[in-house]
């Protein structure tokens, strides 16, 4: 294990469903189980430089960097060329900030997460978010009376921040890396649109000209998933929405998610989020 310096907080069981967490990795590190959650997250590159693949494209994310993923959003990260970094990372529920103003003067700060996106700031933006972010770890650490408000207040100020940044065209900043990642983009969009489908190696072979070996190396590398993962994870995300927002039976979900048989996408729903189909539909049911 590299050197490791970091705090670790979570407010679990002190206040309501929020988490914090600054590390400086100084060996190879690649995220691995945690790529989908329902949380909303908030990263920000303090040094170095990471990739981070979200929904369907990869990004270099360097030192200043404000990521902010939706709920649910799929997205991983991994090495660049100089393992050597440092983060910050936010995860919190919405019912953290129940009952705080987040719904006024016509603005929902939470939409600020509506797409996930990556913010380039200026170096005076970088420090205002870095003086923020600074502040939530020492109330943690140094836990004053009122630490647990003053941490609500300070997130409830990076996100007016983040409501007013202008990213309207934020991909404008990023352009793709070569031309092999393009094409992965590509291919990763139309999975995305025809999930519901029969979608192999040979169809996208077909369809996108690329040798199956070639493309299964270029994709695991650019996106950190395997073709099967990255296929079977958007599966389940529809599976998990049509669970949650309709009363469609399960055999018509497993059918129009892709699975060729209902034991098929039960199996996979359940290895992805630990839960089977109807458990998770009773649960969200009960919130």
């Amino acid at each position: 294990m590299g050197m490791m310096e970091q705090y670790q907080i979570d407010f679990q069981h002190s206040f309501d469903s929020f988490f914090i967490e600054r590390i400086k990795r100084t060996e190879s590190f690649n995220m691995a189980a945690n790529d989908c959650h329902d949380v909303y997250e908030i990263y920000y590159m303090l040094s170095g430089e990471r990739y981070y693949f979200i929904k369907n494209r990869n990004y270099l994310v360097r030192k200043g960097d404000l990521v902010i993923i939706n709920f649910n959003e799929l997205h991983r990260t991994m090495d660049a060329s100089n393992v050597v970094h440092e983060r910050i990372l936010i995860n919190f529920r919405p019912k953290l900030l129940k009952d705080m103003p987040i719904k006024k003067d016509g603005v929902d700060l939470l939409s600020c997460f509506q797409p996930s996106r990556i913010l380039r700031l200026t170096l005076e933006e970088q420090h205002f978010v870095e003086t923020l972010l600074k502040k939530m770890i020492k109330e943690e650490k140094c836990r004053p009376i009122g630490y647990e408000l003053h941490v609500k207040v300070l997130l409830i100020e990076l996100l007016l921040f983040i409501v007013r940044y202008n990213s309207d065209n934020w991909e404008c900043n990023f352009t793709f890396q070569t031309a092999l990642h393009e094409k992965i983009t590509e291919i990763v969009s139309f999975m995305c649109e025809n999930y519901h489908e029969k979608i192999s190696l040979r169809t996208i072979e077909n369809r996108f000209f690329i040798s199956p070996y070639y493309f299964s190396r270029s994709f695991k590398k650019i996106t950190g998933f395997t073709f099967v993962e990255y296929l079977n994870r958007i599966r389940v995300l529809e599976g998990q929405r049509l669970l949650k927002d309709t009363n469609k039976p399960i055999t018509c979900i497993a059918e129009e998610t892709g699975y060729d048989s209902v034991s098929h996408f039960e199996r996979k729903f359940k290895e992805i989020t630990g839960l089977a189909p109807m458990t998770f539909r009773k649960s969200v049911k009960l919130q």
